[in-house]
């Protein structure tokens, strides 16, 4: 049940089922076909090894829907339930950046910290990505270096990648990216970073491969379908431009 959860929240959150949808309702399709277990009713919300999992997915629809206070809590109370959970923080901080709501980002990073009891390699992350969407790209750029000597790992690569380009440094930026990709070759956020910059150097046809690929790994990536799709159009393609905009909306 803690599992059927999530596949569902996924699927409610990208169109998709994880890969291992398949597999799981299989598994409770032969469960319920056993004359005990058919009688077994799921767990309530308040079941010991369900609740942690309630909190946490109830706490990721409120944030869908809005409610950032309700949802924030909705995602501690999980985290304090079972110690799991606690990336959900980082994750909702993440969110909150992107949202440009940036008081409520660097509460669910002390949150999270609080409760690591330290700073932590995947918060200084977070917080690096905060500092970049607050403008402070110098502060951001330091923290990520930082990062990348503590742990070279494709996360903190791209985080360094994407300070390097918010201030104009694109042939830095791409050694990083490229980095990034050798140590992680189906991370299709590098390769997606990749076609931006070198769509802004005039690259179009490499910038439309990079695109593809990031796609190949990624078919719903948004981002990567409205950039693949203004390219073709720019060629003539209007046909493929207009798949991959329909794709994205």
């Amino acid at each position: 049940y803690r599992f059927i959860s999530d596949a569902c929240f996924q699927h409610a959150a990208s169109g998709r089922y994880p890969e291992y949808a398949g597999q799981l309702s299989r598994a409770v399709e032969e469960l319920w076909q056993r004359p005990r277990l058919a009688s077994i009713a799921p767990p309530g919300a308040e079941s010991p090894g369900f609740e942690a999992a309630y909190h946490h997915l109830n706490g990721l629809i409120l944030l869908a829907q809005g409610k950032y206070d309700d949802g924030t809590n909705g995602i501690l109370r999980a985290a304090q339930l079972s110690p799991v959970y606690a990336k959900g923080l980082l994750d909702a901080a993440e969110g909150f950046t992107y949202l440009r709501r940036f008081g409520a980002a660097r509460d669910a990073l002390a949150q999270f910290e609080r409760m690591a009891g330290r700073e932590t390699l995947p918060s200084s992350a977070a917080r690096a990505l905060l500092l970049l969407e607050e403008g402070k790209t110098e502060d951001a750029e330091a923290l990520a270096r930082k990062l990348v000597e503590w742990d070279r790992d494709p996360h903190t690569l791209l985080v360094l990648g994407g300070t390097l380009a918010r201030q104009k440094k694109p042939e830095e930026a791409l050694a990083i990216y490229r980095e990034a990709i050798e140590h992680s070759p189906n991370n299709p956020l590098a390769y997606y970073n990749i076609g931006v910059l070198l769509e802004q150097q005039g690259k179009a046809d490499e910038a439309v491969s990079f695109y593809r690929t990031a796609l190949a790994l990624r078919p719903g990536f948004a981002r990567a379908l409205d950039h693949l799709g203004y390219l073709l159009s720019k060629a003539g393609d209007m046909k493929g431009a207009t798949d991959m905009l329909l794709k994205a909306a």
